[in-house]
C-alpha cells in the first residue's frame, strides 16, 4: 500500500481482477538486439572514444547480424535506436537515417522476420532530443520504403497500436499475431520513446524544439499508454517485452538522472489517479512490479555499454532485470557488439549471449569474440535452468558490480573507476 513516499499498491487491470498468469506454451526460441550505430560514414575506420561508426563498421557489422540470422533463427530482431551521428545538421542526418534504416531493412530481405525499431535520443530531424515526429517528419521518411516502419516484414494484425507513433512508441507482436483458437500466450513487444522522460527532452544544449506543455503531455501519454497495453496483456494472458532506449535510473558514467525527477504524471486516468503528482519513474517501476508476472523482461541502450539493472518496486523488491543492449559504435570506447537472446517455451529469458568485433581479430566479428551471460555474472549456486533475473538472484552481492564492470566495455578494457556503476545497477522509487 501507499507509503510516506506515495508508492501505491500495483493498479488492477480495467475488469478490478488482479493479472491470471497461467498461459499455454509457445515455442523455444531466441531474438537478435543491436542498437546505437551512430553512422558517420566515414571512409577511414577509427575506434575509439568519440569516434562514430565507419561505412566499413557497418557493413561489418550487417555481415554479423546476417550470419546470426541464418544460423540461429532468430524469431525477429530488435533495434534499440540511434541512427545518426552525434549533433549531425539537417542534411546530414537525413542521408545517415537512409544508410542505417535501409541496411537494417536489408537485414530480413528475403526473409518472414519482423524487424522492430524503436526511437533514440538522436532519432528526430533536426537536432538531438528532439521530437520523434518534428515538422512533421520522422526518420522514416528518409527510408528508401518509409510505409514499411516501424516494422519491417510485418503482417495484418502484427501491429498491435501505433496511435502513438507520431510521439515515436507503439506495441506489436514481434513473432506474429497469435492465431484465433490456437492455445498459445503471445508475445507482446512494447516499443516506448523513454526519449520522453530524459531531462534533455526539448531542451538539449540550448534548444527549444519541444515546448513545456508538449514536454508533459507526451510523458502524460507515455505512462496512460503503457497502463493500457500491460493490462490488456495481462486479461489476454499474454507475455510481454518492455523496449527502451533511455533505460531507468542514473548514469552509471556521469552520476546524472537518466529520467527527469521532476517530469511527474500529472494526468487523471483511471486506474493511475493514485499516481499523480509522482515522478514518471516512480509510475514505471510501480507498474513494472504490478504486471511482473507477464513482463519477461525489459530492455534498454543509449550507455552503448554492457551494463545490467535490476528494477525495484516502492517497497525495495527487485521485479524486473533490464539488459542493456551495447552499441555498433565505438565512441564510448567499447567494442562493437550485438546480443542474441535466447527464451523457452513460456517466452522467458534463459541466455543471453553477446557477439562483438575487435582490434585483435583484425576488426571483425569471429566464433572466438562471443561471451554468454554465465561468463559475464558466473554462478556456482545456479544449475542452468533459472530465467536470467533468477540467475542474478544467485550471484552473490559483493561479486555483482565486478562482475558487470569486468564486461561493461564488450572486452575491449576494464573500467579501473567504478564511477557512479555501483548506484545505476539498482533503479529505485524516489522517495
Amino acid at each position: 500500500m501507499l507509503g510516506l513516499a506515495g508508492c501505491a499498491a500495483a493498479p488492477a487491470p480495467s475488469n478490478g481482477a488482479r493479472p491470471l498468469i497461467a498461459v499455454q506454451a509457445g515455442q523455444p526460441g531466441s531474438f537478435l538486439t543491436l542498437s546505437d550505430v551512430h553512422y558517420d560514414g566515414n571512409s577511414t575506420d577509427i575506434w575509439g572514444q568519440g569516434q562514430e561508426t565507419s561505412a566499413i563498421l557497418w557493413t561489418r557489422a550487417q555481415a554479423e547480424a546476417k550470419r546470426a540470422i541464418a544460423a540461429d533463427d532468430p524469431g525477429f530482431i530488435l533495434y534499440l535506436g540511434d541512427l545518426p551521428a552525434h549533433g549531425e545538421p539537417q542534411a546530414t542526418r537525413e542521408t545517415q537515417f537512409k544508410v542505417v534504416l535501409d541496411g537494417l531493412q536489408g537485414l530480413v530481405a528475403g526473409t518472414k522476420k519482423r524487424l522492430l525499431f524503436l526511437p533514440g535520443n538522436n532519432d528526430s530531424d533536426g537536432e538531438d532530443y528532439c521530437a520523434f515526429t518534428t515538422g512533421g517528419q520522422t526518420p522514416f521518411d528518409a527510408a528508401s520504403d518509409p510505409s514499411a516502419w516501424p516494422v519491417i516484414n510485418a503482417q495484418p494484425g502484427d501491429i498491435i497500436d501505433a496511435g502513438q507513433l507520431a510521439r515515436g512508441f507503439y506495441s506489436a507482436y514481434p513473432l506474429g499475431k497469435p492465431a484465433p483458437g490456437v492455445p498459445a500466450a503471445g508475445l507482446r513487444l512494447l516499443a516506448l520513446n523513454t526519449v520522453i522522460f530524459n531531462p534533455n527532452y526539448g531542451t538539449f544544449q540550448g534548444a527549444s524544439c519541444v515546448d513545456a506543455a508538449t514536454r508533459q503531455a507526451d510523458a502524460n501519454a507515455q505512462i496512460e499508454w503503457l497502463y493500457a497495453q500491460l493490462a490488456d496483456a495481462a486479461l489476454k494472458k499474454e507475455k510481454v517485452i518492455v523496449a527502451m532506449h533511455v533505460p531507468p535510473g542514473i548514469d552509471g558514467y556521469g552520476g546524472g538522472a537518466n529520467w527527469d525527477p521532476g517530469r511527474a504524471y500529472t494526468g487523471s486516468a483511471p486506474g493511475l489517479t493514485r499516481y499523480t503528482g509522482r515522478p514518471v519513474q516512480d509510475v514505471y517501476l510501480a507498474l513494472v512490479g504490478a504486471f511482473s508476472k507477464q513482463i519477461v523482461g525489459t530492455l534498454s541502450s543509449h550507455t552503448h555499454l554492457n551494463d545490467l539493472r535490476r528494477l525495484r518496486d516502492c517497497d525495495g523488491n527487485v521485479t524486473e532485470l533490464d539488459l542493456s543492449i551495447p552499441a555498433v559504435t565505438t565512441d564510448h570506447g567499447s567494442n562493437p557488439a550485438m546480443k542474441l537472446l535466447r527464451h523457452d517455451a513460456r517466452y522467458e529469458w534463459l541466455a543471453a549471449e553477446t557477439r562483438y568485433a575487435s582490434e585483435a581479430t583484425g576488426k571483425d566479428w569471429v566464433a572466438a569474440n562471443r561471451f554468454g551471460f554465465a561468463d559475464n555474472y558466473p554462478c556456482t549456486a545456479c544449475d542452468g535452468s533459472e530465467t536470467l533475473g533468477e540467475w542474478i538472484a544467485k550471484v552473490p552481492e559483493q561479486a555483482l558490480l565486478g562482475d558487470m564492470l569486468g564486461y561493461l566495455m564488450v572486452k575491449r578494457s576494464v573500467p579501473t573507476n567504478p564511477r557512479h556503476y555501483p548506484a545505476s545497477m539498482d533503479v529505485t522509487c524516489s522517495g
